[in-house]
Parts: structure tokens; C-alpha cells; sequence
């Protein structure tokens, strides 16, 4: 058996967690990336993590689901969901660009 060394690559696993309140609503956001410093323009985020409490309680991911599409139509959830990543996604992007 022959094992050839071909290039090695650098990169950086970046983890950055959020706190956000949203009423009675508590989300703690943790964006995951990788970024390779001079080779990518910006990090790529790979995963946004949520977890939600209410009044300070952790809930458990599909209880709040059924809960939050229950009171705010169906879908709702997912609506939520996508808004909050996209603002921890580009809070965390802009503030890494400025870095």
C-alpha cells in the first residue's frame, strides 16, 4: 500500500452564540461555520442551533413548534425560525467581515 501526501488545508471552526428576547419568547442562537483565512472571502455557516424558552423554562423543540404554529397559524413557525437565522446568520457575518 502506497499513501501519497497531497496538500493539507487550514481552516477554523467558529462557533458564536446569541441571546435573543422576543417577549415572553427567550432563543439562545449558536451559528456554526468554517472559515480558511486567504483562501474564502467569508466563513460559510454550516448550522444555526436554536433553543427556545418561555418565561425562562426550556422547552422541548416539538412542543414549541406545535405551540407557536398553534398560536400563530400554520407555518408560522417556520417563518419565525427562518427570520431568526437570518438575522444571527447576518450579525454573525457582519460582524466577523469587520474583524
Amino acid at each position: 500500500m502506497n499513501i501519497t501526501e497531497t496538500h493539507l488545508t487550514v481552516s477554523q471552526n467558529l462557533a458564536q452564540t446569541y441571546y435573543i428576547k422576543d417577549g415572553f419568547i427567550s432563543i439562545t442562537a449558536t451559528v456554526y461555520a468554517i472559515h480558511e483565512p486567504g483562501v474564502w472571502e467569508k466563513p460559510d455557516v454550516h448550522d444555526v442551533d436554536l433553543e427556545f424558552s418561555l418565561n425562562s423554562k426550556r422547552c422541548k423543540y416539538g412542543a414549541f413548534k406545535k405551540l407557536y404554529n398553534e398560536l400563530f397559524g400554520e407555518n408560522a413557525y417556520t417563518q419565525y425560525v427562518d427570520k431568526i437565522n437570518d438575522l444571527v446568520e447576518t450579525k454573525f457575518l457582519t460582524k466577523y467581515l469587520k474583524s
